[in-house]
């Protein structure tokens, strides 16, 4: 276990969580699915015609081979290092050579401006412990995007949105209800991890350092992730110099057969856009 801050015990658990043989499978399953349609709708409109790419939270390669990478300049990296393994291998098979690079998103081991655009898909904004680290997240994304680039940041959240595709009728009923049932789970999660954590920092041990809209995900202890409202994201990306531009949004409602990773109980899926401004 690490010393340090209880932000630095929640990266190990994340870390640990995401290096963990069941999860890779997962994710390596997702790769047959490609892109999603909300992803795609991002990458040909507010990401069209960036050049240099940067895959931030990659995983086993779903989105470089799903189309992300396809005509740019890609760079690949996740936090796991048996993630980053587990691409490299579908990159080879596929016969891509993109670089892959085993990293925190709050330090970013990439020159300033180097890229066009940053996809950051599979919540992984979520999954970072405490706001002051999700701000840094988000200036380090920032810092390497060149003046004008854009980056698109996946969230699933709790909110409302009228502009969601089937806001009214049953389809409301039916994704509230699945959304409800998510986050009762998940609070009965959070307090159990309280509990764990408050018996923790008695003992010793490690401080989960939970807020408001944190709640477990199921794979590690300590590995839940803070459920964003919109309204808190874009005042985040302010916060880290970044604009929101657009903000796309569907219901999780996937295809029956798709991996459980891909039908969430949780909430709204969203696609926020953000831009370095010039």
């Amino acid at each position: 276990m690490p010393t340090g801050s209880p932000s630095e015990h929640h990266a190990f658990s994340v870390r640990r969580a995401f290096n963990t043989p069941d999860v890779v499978e997962d994710y390596t399953r997702g790769v047959a699915f490609g892109l999603t349609d909300l992803e795609r709708e991002v990458l040909c409109g507010a990401l069209a015609g960036a050049g240099r790419i940067l895959n931030l939270g990659c995983g086993a390669g779903r989105e470089a081979l799903g189309g992300a990478g396809e005509g740019r300049s890609l760079i690949a990296c996740d936090v796991a290092l048996e993630m980053c393994r587990r691409a490299r291998s579908q990159f080879t098979a596929a016969g891509k050579a993109w670089p892959l690079v085993a990293t925190d998103a709050r330090r970013l081991p990439f020159r300033d401006e180097a890229f066009d655009a940053v996809l950051a898909t599979n919540t992984l904004i979520q999954y970072i412990s405490r706001r002051r680290m999700r701000i840094r997240v988000l200036r380090e994304v920032g810092r390497v995007l060149r003046p004008g680039g854009r980056a698109a940041f996946h969230l699933l959240h709790l909110g409302l949105s009228p502009t969601a595709p089937g806001y009214l009728g049953p389809a409301l009923i039916r994704n509230g209800l699945r959304a409800g049932f998510g986050f009762a789970v998940g609070g009965l999660n959070a307090a159990h991890n309280l509990f764990r954590g408050l018996a923790g920092a008695l003992l010793g041990d490690v401080w989960p350092g939970l807020e408001p809209g944190d709640f477990a995900t199921g794979r590690s202890s300590f590995a839940f992730f803070h459920c964003y409202q919109a309204s808190e994201f874009r005042a985040d990306a302010q916060a880290a110099g970044l604009t929101v531009l657009e903000q796309h949004e569907d219901l999780p409602l996937a295809p029956t057969g798709r991996p459980a990773r891909f039908r969430s109980l949780h909430g709204w899926n969203t696609m926020m856009v953000c831009e370095r401004p010039v």
